[in-house]
């Protein structure tokens, strides 16, 4: 079985200086098996303590891109100075990343999309994503997940799936049994459509990615990095607007196993 906890959910339009307060989700992070740390930025410090995460439990933290609610390296040095341990964390990221981290702390490994690799019992290959960054120079990542025969695409931040990433997950014959998916806007046609989903936009790929095998009736998708102006305010009310998608919709703290 392979755990999931989603720490923070919401996209860039919370107001992070008020973490903890009702109704205000944190960046974008979540945690694999207690082992693995996907994005650790503006409020990732935060959301590991406010769920009581072991600090020392963790083993590798995988970055998507460098937006600041993804990275911060202040955050990474924090989570660095509360463990006990003289283990090294193990840094996945792009070279952009990696480099603005102090390489005699840190085992870092420096990947670009189309990188296969091992960690923490998992075959991990970094995908492609769709989702346009200031620096020209790095490339965003998606991650794929291999664990006991079940594969889990975690696809944060991004604007539709990346035309690459579908074309080797039909190469190699992917089915998914779990999407964790950008779905920042509910409303159809906005202007971060350009680099986030919409439910709009994923409503569109469903049927498509069922079509190449991708998805399946066993797939389970999980909506997250949700802004705030951008979806009805309660859990409630977002879990109502998507009942009829078959979609789960994430929540800071909520819990998965696969």
């Amino acid at each position: 079985m392979i755990q999931f906890q989603f720490l923070g959910t919401g996209a860039a339009d919370y107001d992070w200086s008020k973490i903890g307060a009702p109704g205000i989700h944190g960046s974008a992070g979540t945690i694999i098996d207690g082992k693995i740390l996907i994005d650790a930025g503006d409020c990732g410090y935060e959301n590991l303590t406010r769920f009581q995460i072991d600090f020392d439990a963790l083993n590798a933290i995988f970055f998507t891109h460098s937006h600041h609610d993804h990275f911060r390296p202040e955050t990474v040095e924090k989570i660095r100075a509360a463990r006990k341990t003289n283990q090294k964390l193990e840094i996945w990221a792009s070279p952009e990343i990696t480099r603005q981290l102090p390489s005699d702390a840190y085992h870092l490994h420096m990947i670009r999309p189309g990188t296969d690799f091992s960690c923490c019992g998992f075959q991990v290959t970094s995908l492609w994503a769709s989702h346009p960054l200031g620096n020209f120079h790095e490339e965003p990542m998606h991650y794929l997940f291999q664990k006991e025969g079940k594969n889990m695409l975690y696809a944060l931040d991004g604007a539709w799936m990346a035309a690459r990433t579908r074309q080797l997950l039909t190469i190699r014959k992917i089915a998914l049994d779990l999407i964790v998916w950008d779905a920042t806007g509910y409303e159809e046609g906005h202007f971060r459509s350009f680099e986030h989903n919409d439910m709009g936009m994923i409503r569109l790929m469903l049927p498509a990615l069922r079509e190449w095998g991708i998805v399946t009736n066993d797939t389970t998708v999980i909506l997250d990095h949700l802004a705030r102006t951008l979806w009805p305010e309660s859990q409630k009310e977002r879990e109502a607007a998507v009942a009829d998608d078959g979609c789960l919709v994430a929540y800071d703290g909520m819990e998965f196993a696969l």
